[in-house]
């Protein structure tokens, strides 16, 4: 099989509306993305009797870790700020779904994949903090939490 990389920008993040036939909006002005880190929580069951001295793990729940990114912020941009509705979803900016506490559905799309290749998960918006340096733009930090299982989906089409 060939050795194929990839280009990482044309990245988005896409938000679910949470409604029954839901539509997805795409997050702008996202930078660089760190995408969710999947970690394993071991138990340490070693006993008195390991005769080698070194310590035994159980490998027991999946931890899906936390997708971040900082965004150019525009306060007048509806899928960063406290906007309720974006228009032609039941969605939320970034703001809003922090501040609301609610799940919804996410993906993350890869731009330069031949077929398109998406991470999906559930997510909750856990920091929404803003910086106005001096010399700078106007920018926020994004962390979501992932819940659940993340899903890489290859071959799923283009677009939202």
């Amino acid at each position: 099989m060939a050795n194929v990389k990839y280009a990482s920008q044309n990245t988005f993040l896409y938000i679910g509306d949470g409604g029954g036939s839901e539509m997805f909006f795409k997050v702008l002005g996202l930078e660089d993305i760190t995408l969710p880190q999947t970690k394993a929580t071991l138990l340490d069951v070693t006993t008195q009797d390991e005769t080698d001295h070194y310590m035994d793990y159980l490998s027991t729940l999946l931890d899906n870790g936390e997708a971040t990114f900082p965004v150019v912020l525009d306060p007048n941009e509806v899928t960063q700020n406290e906007a309720s509705t974006i228009v032609g979803t039941r969605a939320g900016g970034l703001k809003y779904l922090m501040d609301q506490r609610v799940r919804r559905n996410m993906r993350i799309e890869f731009g330069y994949t031949s077929p398109v290749t998406r991470m999906r998960f559930v997510g909750i918006v856990t920091e929404f903090s803003g910086s106005a340096p001096v010399k700078g733009a106007l920018r926020a930090q994004v962390r979501i939490k992932a819940v659940g299982k993340n899903t890489l989906e290859v071959g799923t089409g283009a677009g939202a």
